[in-house]
C-alpha cells in the first residue's frame, strides 16, 4: 500500500516512467498489468483514486510549465489549454474514476496508476 508521503513525492519523472511502463506492457500484450489497475478502478480503490488525482495534477502542472501558461491565465485571456495526449489520458482516467465510472478504454492508464501505487510489480524501464 502506498503511503501519503509517496503521493506527495510524486513528480513528473515518476509519472512519465509509469506511462512508459504502461506502453511497454501494452506492446508486450501484458494484460495482467492493465487488469490490476482496471480491477482497482472498478472497485474505486481509494489508493488508486489518490494516485490518479496526484498524477493528473503533476501532468497538468508540467504541461503548463512547459508552455508558460496556466488554467488561470488562459481563462483570463479567453484561451484554452491544449494538454498533451498523455496528460489528457491521466486527467480523463482520474475524472472518470472520481465519478465512479471508469472507462475501459483507459485500462492501460489505470495500470500505470496501479504501478505508481505499488499494486503492480513490473521492472522499471
Amino acid at each position: 500500500m502506498i503511503g501519503i508521503h509517496m503521493i506527495d513525492d510524486m513528480n513528473y519523472m515518476k509519472v512519465e516512467e509509469a506511462f512508459k511502463i504502461c506502453v511497454k506492457a501494452q506492446e508486450q500484450r501484458d494484460h495482467s498489468f492493465a487488469h490490476v489497475g482496471w480491477n482497482a478502478a472498478q472497485q474505486r480503490s481509494p489508493t488508486l483514486l489518490r494516485v490518479m488525482e496526484r498524477a493528473a495534477e503533476v501532468m497538468r502542472k508540467e504541461d503548463e510549465n512547459q508552455r508558460g501558461t496556466s488554467r488561470h491565465s488562459a481563462a483570463t485571456f479567453g484561451e484554452s489549454i491544449d494538454y498533451t495526449t498523455e496528460t489528457q489520458m491521466f486527467v480523463k482516467a482520474y475524472e472518470c474514476l472520481d465519478k465512479g465510472t471508469p472507462e475501459e478504454a483507459l485500462i492501460w492508464i489505470y495500470g500505470a496508476g496501479a504501478w505508481l501505487a505499488g499494486m503492480v510489480d513490473r521492472p522499471r524501464v
